[in-house]
């Protein structure tokens, strides 16, 4: 019964999801190691419509690991699987068309540069959506991937691949045993000696981080009035106003209402908590979300996220905010925008759409400015929500000097679902990168306080409300990951490029012996 259903190509695609689906919905790792194994069974079997049976099991595992994402906006999950396909399954394409003319090695040498770059451009792309990176599957078991300071999640993505391989082909075959528990073995035992080695002496820091669990459907976007919200947020914070904090980390848009950065000082929002900041025991630094508005150049008319009033050029943003004591406000803007809700997306291409058919791109999509700069202040750097999930670009704040790092979000959008869970556990991987702990503050979700070795020292979870008192301590060193970046990726290329030369060298030789 068992060996016929195991027959059956539906069964293996269904098998092929679930397993690629588990390490976003559990804490089951592993899986990722034989998610990609059924597809090759496939390919070994030569099935038929066998690209069309590997798209059906890629938009299983997106649907059955995003679902949470309709909660939010229905389009989401429309385009995430739309896109996904043009860079998870594509790579796959190309793979199954040219493997035929590949010698043995060079044949998985291929598969695995083609997924890894489809990956890289998924992440770099304007519509980008890096939530199902391979490498992302370690998220809830960080001890396994210690070595991520070296590699970054990417390298994580050619651990998967290559075992997957290996797997199909001991499966299969027989073979290739020792170095399939080489593979999975040499990894998790570095890793492991990592995570009880490091350590760091920098200096300690203190943090109160608030959950005011306010739930954006019905009161932060509904009921509440901005006032209200910031009152929930300081009573939070005022339990811990006599200990001896450094910094207070409030929620992403906690202040939402459209503040002009060139009058903060006096704005009402940000004098109130400047007077909670003068009540305080100590003279900390409130961190808090906001949206702000800047005035801008009439040369920048031309950009979506620009719009008027009057005379008046003006962008919005999705902003962090660094209040003190004193009348001195700073603030970052953030650069990576999700697109829809904040950005429009490849702008050439639906302005030349608009100005044919007289549709407003501009108005349907979100349109807020971004900051092209990761500005830290005092030596801590603010993700905000989007950002987090993106390895490289979190390293840009250590380039400019962040020796701790904060995450401030709102995810509440999609309720008590395995996204906010699933957001939480990708600041644990991007602590690991840059060895810097993380103090992360989410309006509803889970808030914590995570160290250098991506352990989540203690948290708030779903629907609580509270404020979370810990230290942190700073780290001033760069990972190899911090100095060169997604470099798996860049091996991708040079990889492909040189089997590809090597393919076609030796077709053109046999074509010459032929002869």
């Amino acid at each position: 019964m068992i060996k016929c259903l195991s027959e059956k190509p539906i069964v293996l695609v269904f098998l092929s999801a679930l397993f690629l689906s588990m390490p976003w919905l559990s804490i089951l790792s592993p899986f990722a190691f034989v998610g990609f194994v059924p597809i090759l069974i496939l390919w070994k079997r030569n099935v038929k419509h066998f690209l069309l049976w590997v798209m059906f099991a890629l938009l299983l595992w997106m649907s059955f690991s995003c679902w949470w994402v309709t909660i939010a906006t229905a389009a989401a999950f429309v385009g995430i699987p739309l896109f996904g396909l043009i860079y998870n399954w594509l790579p796959f394409v190309i793979w199954y068309k040219i493997q035929k003319w590949a010698s043995e090695p060079i044949r998985w040498i291929l598969f695995i540069s083609l997924y890894l770059i489809g990956e890289g451009l998924y992440t770099y792309a304007e519509f980008s959506f890096p939530w199902l990176t391979l490498g992302n599957a370690f998220a809830r078991t960080p001890i396994l991937v210690q070595w991520y300071e070296w590699t970054g999640v990417f390298g994580g993505s050619m651990w998967v691949l290559l075992v997957n391989v290996l797997v199909f082909k001991f499966i299969t075959e027989r073979k290739c045993r020792a170095s399939l528990i080489a593979t999975i073995a040499i990894p998790v035992v570095c890793s492991i000696c990592l995570y009880f080695a490091y350590s760091s002496d920098g200096q300690q820091k203190s943090f109160a981080v608030i959950q005011p669990n306010l739930n954006p459907y019905t009161d932060k976007y509904g009921n509440m009035s901005v006032h209200q919200q910031l009152d929930v947020i300081l009573d939070e914070a005022s339990k811990c106003k006599n200990k001896k904090v450094d910094y207070f980390i409030a929620p992403e848009t906690a202040i939402d209402v459209n503040i002009w950065t060139d009058r903060l000082a006096d704005d009402p929002y940000v004098c109130k908590v400047r007077s909670f900041i003068r009540s305080c025991q100590l003279s900390p630094v409130m961190v808090i979300g906001a949206t702000t508005v800047s005035k801008v150049s009439p040369s920048l008319s031309y950009d979506y996220a620009t719009r008027k009033i009057g005379d008046i050029y003006y962008m919005m943003f999705n902003s962090s905010l660094w209040i003190d004591s004193t009348r001195n406000v700073d603030y970052y803007h953030k650069g990576c925008l999700v697109v829809g809700a904040e950005k429009l997306p490849y702008p050439k291409f639906f302005r030349s759409i608009e100005r044919a058919t007289g549709i407003p791109f501009g108005g349907i999509f979100g349109n807020y400015g971004r900051s092209k700069r990761r500005d830290v202040y005092h030596g801590v750097g603010t993700a905000i929500c989007y950002e987090s999930i993106y390895s490289e670009y979190f390293t840009e704040y250590i380039h400019s000097g962040a020796k701790i790092m904060t995450v401030i979000t709102n995810d509440g959008w999609w309720n008590d679902t395995p996204g906010h869970v699933q957001h939480m556990n990708f600041s644990r991987l991007r602590a690991i990168e840059t060895r810097r702990a993380i103090a992360r503050s989410a309006n509803t979700g889970i808030s914590c306080l995570i160290n250098g070795r991506g352990d989540v020292i203690d948290s708030l979870g779903w629907d609580k409300k509270g404020v979370l008192f810990g230290t942190l301590q700073e780290d001033d060193r760069q990972t190899l990951y911090v100095r060169l970046g997604d470099w798996p990726i860049r091996i991708s290329w040079y990889m492909l490029a040189l089997s590809l030369m090597f393919m076609i060298a030796r077709i053109f030789r046999k074509k010459m012996d032929l002869i």
